[in-house]
């Protein structure tokens, strides 16, 4: 007997491959984007250094502009997340199209350096600030896809309840893959609880010493989507039961 509002199977799992693959733009951006900005030759005078600078900051705008739109289009984001992030990211933005105007006229190698020091030291746009917005996007997006998950649990409770089954009994396989289908759920929500708020307490100044609330926040998505890999091959085995 099929329950009144089947599990989709094949909705959910192709959700949670949006999951994982979002997660995973938030662990790798930051460096695959600074990597973006490394140049192999040295500038020759004021001339070559305001060139380096002015390639450096653009790669920065490039990248603020993508995580704002990223932000900004988001169906998952928790709206004051939202606010707060967009908020953060357009003050930097900010930041770069001011040096990015100034820099033209610098004259002297003291003058690039300087507007070098403060690209990099008063924002941290490609070390703390990108990717830290691409992993609140990551955690916020993770945690609309536990609460999908979490809103299944009566429906899956009451689909393998006896009278559901025409009193068949529910094999032991499928009351072991409800259990830690719960089990994988609850560690994916604790793993991302909190995330998005300790990124978005991050500031530039603070940086490096607060790299380390990066490096967690890395490891809690990566748990996370690995709970919620789980959970899902888990409801495969119930909705195969449910629908056979």
């Amino acid at each position: 007997m099929r329950p009144r509002h089947p599990l989709r199977r094949g909705t959910l799992l192709a959700t949670l491959v949006l999951c994982a693959s979002l997660v995973t733009s938030g662990l790798f951006a930051g460096t695959s984007t600074a990597a973006t900005s490394k140049t192999t030759t040295p500038p020759t005078g004021v001339a070559g250094a305001r060139s380096q600078l002015a390639a450096a900051i653009a790669v920065r705008q490039v990248a603020l502009r993508r995580v704002l739109g990223a932000a900004g289009s988001s169906k998952t984001i928790v709206p004051d997340n939202q606010a707060m992030l967009t908020a953060l990211l357009t003050q930097a933005l900010t930041g770069m199209n001011a040096l990015a105007a100034k820099v033209p006229s610098d004259t002297t190698q003291e003058e690039v350096a300087a507007d070098q020091t403060a690209m990099v030291q008063d924002y941290r746009v490609l070390a703390l600030q990108v990717p830290a917005a691409d992993m609140v996007l990551a955690a916020d997006f993770s945690a609309s896809i536990e609460a999908q998950m979490s809103a299944r649990v009566p429906g899956i409770q009451s689909a393998l309840a006896p009278a559901a089954n025409q009193a068949s009994p529910v094999p032991a396989t499928v009351k072991s893959a409800f259990t830690d289908f719960q089990r994988q759920l609850a560690a994916a929500e604790s793993a991302t609880a909190g995330v998005s708020s300790s990124l978005l307490a991050l500031l530039p100044e603070s940086y490096p010493s607060n790299q380390g609330v990066l490096t967690s926040a890395r490891s809690d998505l990566a748990n996370a989507r690995r709970d919620l890999g789980l959970a899902v091959t888990d409801l495969d085995t119930i909705v195969t039961h449910v629908h056979h």
